[in-house]
């Protein structure tokens, strides 16, 4: 993709699949990833799931649905961050009454697995061995029809409306800013992950939007995607990505 662009010059890919359906748009960096989805009503965002070494974020957008986890469900709607941790519950996203409109942010390893295909394998990681499907996972899923929806159940220590978030204060000489450490507040401090910052700046120029700079580990050297104005996505090398 271009530098820069708008979410609207994306492609758009809607996969629908059994229980699955919806609208999505991805902007991928070298080694950090961003998706747009846009969950049907009633419908999943993927099949349940769980990856065994990235870590998800997800930032609703617009409507309401229920976040998924391990057989327990949240409502969650406008604001809130679920993070889905590596080797956690699995999880999706399923669309409420006017579906759901979600990013989700993550990191894009390379996790390496070995095809056998004399034997028609893969060694996964070095932790398993499964036979080689050729089949998309999807499929699988779509028979095994959609989760099991209990009714809501108080929110989880990864679940938060973005307020809900400890914010800390950054004076710099013109700019000052709001800043929410996201993964770090949704991990336990487990994983710096994500943060969110909002320029006070910004805020007073144009009082409808805010702004937020997702990021990882400086050290990370990652090349991110980036959103600079409503709806414009920048790619950047280095350890920031900011969406505005």
């Amino acid at each position: 993709m271009e530098a820069l662009t708008h979410w609207d010059d994306l492609q758009v890919d809607h996969h629908e699949l059994g229980p699955m359906n919806a609208r999505w748009r991805t902007a991928d960096g070298a080694r950090v990833g961003m998706s747009r989805i846009e969950v049907a009503p009633g419908r999943q965002s993927t099949p349940a799931h769980v990856h065994t070494a990235e870590e998800e974020l997800f930032y609703v957008l617009g409507g309401s649905g229920l976040w998924w986890e391990g057989g327990a469900t949240t409502a969650v709607g406008p604001g809130d961050v679920m993070f889905a941790k590596p080797r956690g519950g699995a999880h999706t996203i399923i669309g409420g009454d006017d579906g759901i409109d979600v990013l989700a942010f993550g990191p894009r390893r390379d996790i390496e697995v070995v095809h056998l295909p004399r034997p028609g394998v893969l060694r996964i990681g070095g932790v398993a061995t499964i036979p080689a499907e050729t089949k998309h996972q999807w499929f699988f899923e779509a028979e095994a029809g959609p989760v099991e929806r209990i009714e809501p159940s108080p929110r989880p220590a990864n679940v938060a409306h973005i307020a809900a978030i400890p914010a800390y204060e950054k004076d710099r000489p013109g700019w000052e800013m709001t800043q929410r450490l996201i993964g770090r507040h949704l991990s336990g401090g487990a994983r710096p992950g994500i943060a969110l910052q909002e320029p006070q700046q910004l805020h007073r120029e144009r009082q409808h939007q805010s702004g937020i700079l997702l990021r990882r580990n400086r050290n990370n050297r990652l090349q991110e995607p980036q959103l600079q104005g409503a709806g414009r996505v920048r790619h950047r090398s280095g350890g920031l990505g900011q969406l505005l």
